[in-house]
């Protein structure tokens, strides 16, 4: 299972971004902070946010990634058969 359904990375201000490849102190990587670790959230919250859910939900798929996963070599999903059917499930509940 790929980092981006079993993972988060949290840097030293508490911010939450979806890959180790991402910092959120870097100016071209602001936009990809998908939550903030402030007084009163957990780590809990911030995996089950809507910011991280939707990332996670935008590569769940089998087409080209969206920036900035673009020119990321790790592979989100097998494309093979159980997979699409799994996702079609998954989907399907939601």
């Amino acid at each position: 299972m790929s980092v981006v359904f079993t993972g988060l990375y949290i840097d030293w201000h508490g911010k939450v971004v979806p890959c180790c490849n991402i910092r959120s102190d870097a100016q071209e990587h602001k936009e990809y902070t998908v939550e903030d670790l402030s007084p009163g959230r957990s780590i809990f919250d911030a995996h089950a946010a809507s910011g991280l859910v939707d990332w996670r939900w935008s590569l769940s798929n089998f087409d080209p990634q969206p920036a900035p996963c673009e020119s990321c070599r790790r592979a989100v999903m097998a494309d093979d058969p159980v997979a699409r059917r799994i996702l079609t499930l998954a989907k399907a509940f939601l």
